[in-house]
């Protein structure tokens, strides 16, 4: 079984995780290098992304849920009229006004 570029797909996942490899090998020298407080740091960033991430992962329903909030009461009453007729109405009371009929 190939995929669209002609390469096997196990092959592929093996290039995928080559590079991951590499790169997480690479990141580990780096932070060797850096001094203990820079190290420090970083492993504390780490760790509140993994906790920030696993708490966002959960599906834990909290005790009460909020209610939505009642709908406002019409401070006016609602028009007699349509808002379409009463425009036409108005335009054409216009219209006559502008060509003196």
């Amino acid at each position: 079984m190939y995929d669209w570029n002609g390469t096997p797909p196990r092959r592929q996942l093996w290039r995928t995780l080559a590079a991951w490899r590499r790169c997480a090998s690479r990141a580990w020298t780096r932070l060797a290098e850096q001094p203990p407080p820079a190290r420090l740091a970083c492993a504390l960033m780490l760790l509140v992304l993994v906790t920030l991430c696993a708490g966002c992962a959960t599906s834990s329903p909290p005790e009460t849920w909020p209610s939505n909030p009642q709908a406002p009461r019409l401070s006016e009453p609602l028009p007699s009229e349509s808002y379409s007729s009463q425009a036409q109405r108005l335009i054409e009371s216009w219209l006559r006004a502008v060509t003196g009929m």
